[in-house]
């Protein structure tokens, strides 16, 4: 989805009627294929003379037209000009370093490979979004309070002395690391489309109320919001774990697409959002927000959560209560188990001889092994939300039988009189444990024969019977 930043061009409170402006000359450099008929947009008093290549033509602050008859156009001001528009133009090079009144511009939208503005100390606002810029230097724009360089190729952005920086647009670009350590007043950070993988450390200032960082391969993010944030868009990461704190003043959060198996959000009870995004992750009913505190709630089909169980023993009870609940507590889900040889949902229900499990108090209970089983929890509470454990064993030490079963990582084992073959695409880390826990064979193989005596044998937990 792509976001703009809105261009704050004239906003009152940010010009200070008190400036004192000079009246000498300032000037203004672009160029431009000959023959480009541009637009210039002026604000402020004073005069403004433009030569589109056959000499200086006058104007009054405002909108001029041209066509230029040259590679290079000069512009010239002579006193109170405090924004200069250019966006849109085809413009391949700026430099405004003479105009060192100019408290606005926008440059957006052109082709410039070169942007000079490092001797404008007394810029606040600048917008050169969608451009071609490899490098943007701003250490002596110290006055600087709004920023877009969104969608250029940018792979470095130093920020440091930019303290009054109250907004920042860098989407889009190609930048590994972002600090805004020294940016205390920053209240927007839309940096999403960037290459910041690997874990970012990112301190939420106090005034923070909009941060989008999607799409950036981001593995661990390390940042606690405060309560002023208001939106939260980090979807399209590879993040596992996230910890949001208190997090009552947010309405929008978009988490999808991630890798989430953990999520810390504090009094929720106090949410009134309007949209939050969960789907694609791995997270279980416990991490979902109350759906009533939602306007447009996404829970999405879940990727296959691991359940912790890899092995259980007929008669044992397996617990996934806790994927049942949501965030406040209430069980809010169901879950049918199924075969995953077959896709077939299993036979629920207190007879042993004529069904295969039962549920007590959100724990199953399975009546006779079953060599590959997982389960599937929904709710109509969440009526998106599928959530799917991992697959697991339901072993019986009683059992006969069982010649074949692959592992979890691929292992092929195929049982024989006297001996077990194993086969592997590549190499495997295989143990093999007799019923009472001894290790009977380990080893690292992509194909091999165990000789073994006659019983039942688990393989990477996966059991078997050798005749």
């Amino acid at each position: 989805m792509t976001r703009k930043l809105p261009l704050l061009l004239m906003l009152a409170g940010l010009l200070c009627t008190s400036l004192a402006y000079g009246i000498d000359t300032q000037t203004i450099r672009l160029t431009a294929p000959k023959g480009s008929q541009l637009t210039l947009t002026f604000g402020g008093t004073g005069k403004v003379t433009v030569d589109w290549g056959e000499g200086a033509q006058a104007y009054t602050p405002g909108t001029v037209s041209g066509t230029t008859q040259a590679d290079t156009v000069v512009v010239t001001i002579t006193q109170r000009v405090t924004s200069f528009d250019c966006s849109g133009q085809g413009i391949t090079w700026l430099d405004a370093n003479g105009a060192t009144d100019l408290l606005v511009l926008n440059c957006a939208q052109n082709k410039l490979t070169e942007l000079k503005v490092n001797k404008m100390a007394g810029l606040q606002e600048l917008n050169c979004s969608d451009n071609q810029l490899t490098e943007l230097g701003l250490a002596s724009n110290t006055a600087l309070r709004y920023l877009d360089c969104s969608d250029n190729q940018l792979t470095e952005l130093t920020l440091t002395r930019n303290t009054e920086l109250q907004v920042l647009g860098c989407s889009r670009n190609r930048l590994p690391t972002l600090a805004i350590n020294f940016n205390k007043d920053l209240r927007g950070l839309w940096a999403d489309d960037n290459y910041l993988i690997g874990t970012l450390g990112m301190p939420m200032h106090e005034k923070m109320t909009s941060v989008i960082l999607s799409n950036n391969g981001m593995e661990r993010l390390n940042i606690l919001p405060t309560e002023a944030l208001t939106d939260l868009w980090v979807d399209h990461n590879e993040l596992t774990t996230l910890n949001l704190g208190t997090t009552t003043g947010m309405k929008t959060i978009n988490l999808s697409d991630n890798q989430l198996r953990s999520l810390v959000i504090n009094s929720v009870a106090g949410m009134d959002m309007y949209m939050a995004n969960f789907s694609h992750n791995k997270l279980g009913f416990q991490y979902f927000l109350p759906s009533d505190k939602v306007a447009n709630y996404v829970c999405g089909l879940q990727a296959p959560v691991d359940f912790g169980i890899d092995t259980v023993q007929v008669n044992d009870m397996v617990d996934f209560s806790e994927f049942l609940k949501n965030a406040g507590g209430s069980k809010v889900g169901t879950i049918t188990l199924y075969n995953a040889a077959t896709g077939e949902p299993l036979v629920k229900g207190t007879d042993p001889t004529a069904t295969d499990y039962q549920i007590l108090s959100g724990r199953a209970r399975f009546w006779h092994g079953i060599d590959s089983v997982y389960g599937i929890v929904t709710s109509t509470r969440y009526p998106t939300l599928e959530i799917r454990s991992n697959a697991f064993t339901v072993y019986d030490p009683d059992a006969t039988g069982i010649h074949s079963a692959t592992t979890a990582d691929g292992l092929s084992v195929t049982a024989g009189e006297g001996y077990l073959t194993l086969r592997s695409s590549r190499p495997a880390e295989v143990r093999i444990t007799a019923t009472d826990g001894r290790t009977v064979w380990t080893g690292t193989t992509t194909g091999t024969t165990v000789s073994l005596p006659k019983g039942i044998y688990l393989v990477n937990n996966r059991k078997v019977q050798v005749k």
